[in-house]
């Protein structure tokens, strides 16, 4: 069993993003985490979005990750929310799967972390609201991890996570 602490450090490093944004489209990139000050880690993700597979865009999003007294807190990293809380992760006993609660207006976004290795994870939003209901799905593996990966799923057949 991994403690709160190893599972925070562990996501240091470079990731390969495979994302599906319900049944509005996908987005495929790399995500950094990068040690900050203290017990934070810098998030970073570069992506390109796919709409409605017609339209295709570069996007990025940025998060600090807070370590402290045994729990990780999320926090937005932009400029219009600059250190606001996103949730903090609550922990299964076996530290398996986290979970994390955001509301924004009349909007929940419900987080799901699957935590399947060091190299290899999912999170997932579902997202409940008056005029939403959907849910996203990304699943991050390690990058010098992701042929090891590719093999696995070719040897395996290809899980899907929703």
């Amino acid at each position: 069993m991994k403690s709160t602490k190893e599972i925070f450090d562990s996501w240091v490093g470079e990731w390969k993003i495979s994302r599906r944004l319900g049944e509005y489209g996908t987005i495929e990139g790399v995500a950094k985490f990068s040690h900050d000050v203290g017990e934070q880690v810098l998030y970073r993700e570069d992506l390109l979005l796919t709409y409605f597979s017609i339209i295709s865009k570069p996007v990025y999003r940025e998060y600090t990750y807070f370590y402290n007294n045994g729990e990780i807190e999320k926090k937005f990293h932009d400029q219009t929310n600059l250190n606001q809380k996103f949730y903090t992760l609550i922990f299964d006993d076996l530290h398996l799967t986290a979970t994390g609660k955001y509301i924004c207006n009349q909007d929940a976004y419900l987080a799901y972390y699957n935590f399947f290795s060091k190299n290899q994870f999912s999170l997932s939003y579902k997202v409940e609201g008056p005029n939403k209901q959907y849910i996203i799905t990304s699943n991050y593996i390690r990058v010098d991890q992701e042929e090891y990966a590719n093999g696995l799923v070719k040897i395996l057949g290809v899980v899907d996570l929703d």
